[in-house]
């Protein structure tokens, strides 16, 4: 390493040298000795402390400033303090950064391509998967999918999901085979789904599934729609709603049945139910170390 010079390098870029000792947590005297006994090294660490903190400080007042619009800040603080400016664990930090970064990439499709809704859906998913692929759950994609709506969604927003995401019209299963290897139970269930206008909440998180992959695998962005208005869209998917289904659609190489959804629900309203389940997923994570950390 070359000379560096810390005093000289915080007087051209007019750094006051006491509020540097103080954002790096050393005394003066102790910043001085490095200079004087001409340890390069030393002078160029604190000097890189000091940046690093200072980037810090941005991050966190950025993405403060992208969740308080969606929470109070009494609420996050703790939690993006402790992420970002505490803990030596890069989890959550990641975890914060990676949400915050799908949402933005959500955005900019939305303002670029507002009518491509499955572009859209797939930055939020990756999102979902983001999460829990840094807290190593190990679970298939769609289950991440189907476990983030079932455990992180509030029940006041998983109702407004399955208000607004219902079954279009009800067709005539009576004569709707039961499946080889399908048990009688799993039939009943099926057909009862199939017969009812309401969705649970682990079949709505099919059907975003299924949006993505249909997107990422086929090149089909077409395929979904959110609501602009107050009249629902009528959207034909093809998709698997139960296990029996799928496991079916695998035996005979043939796609599910057509299914035909009324959609009501707006990005912005998915948007922020996603939003929600960051955040309670992140808090949840951090739950355990952070009190652990609060009362020492």
């Amino acid at each position: 390493m070359g000379e560096f010079k810390l005093l000289e390098e915080l007087h051209n870029r007019d750094i006051d040298f006491q509020n540097f000792c103080d954002e790096i947590g050393l005394l003066p005297e102790v910043v001085i000795e490095a200079v004087k006994e001409c340890d390069f090294g030393k002078q160029y660490d604190y000097f890189e402390a000091f940046v690093v903190k200072g980037a810090d400080k941005a991050l966190f007042e950025d993405t403060l400033n992208f969740f308080s619009q969606f929470t109070s800040k009494e609420q996050v603080i703790p939690y993006l303090e402790y992420a970002i400016m505490k803990s030596k664990d890069r989890r959550y930090r990641k975890m914060f950064n990676s949400v915050h970064r799908m949402v933005n990439l959500s955005e900019i499709i939305g303002k670029e391509m507002d009518s491509y809704d499955a572009l859209k859906i797939q930055y939020l998913i990756m999102g979902i998967e983001a999460l829990y692929t840094i807290e190593n759950i190990d679970l298939r994609k769609y289950k991440m999918v189907e476990a983030f709506f079932t455990n992180h969604i509030s029940g006041v927003s998983q109702g407004i999901i399955l208000e607004k995401v219902k079954r279009a019209y009800i067709n005539h299963f009576e004569d709707n085979e039961q499946f080889i290897g399908e048990s009688d139970q799993e039939y009943t269930n099926r057909i009862e789904l199939l017969k009812s206008e309401l969705l649970t909440i682990e079949v709505f998180s099919r059907i975003i599934s299924e949006v993505r992959n249909k997107l990422v695998h086929e090149a089909e962005y077409w395929t979904f729609s959110f609501s602009n208005d107050e009249f629902p869209l009528i959207i034909p998917l093809v998709v698997a709603e139960t296990k029996s289904e799928y496991r079916e659609s695998l035996r005979t190489r043939l796609n599910p049945i057509e299914k035909v959804y009324s959609v009501s629900l707006s990005y912005t309203e998915f948007k922020n139910i996603c939003i929600e389940g960051y955040l309670n997923f992140i808090m949840s994570s951090m739950e355990k170390v952070f009190t652990q950390e609060n009362s020492n």
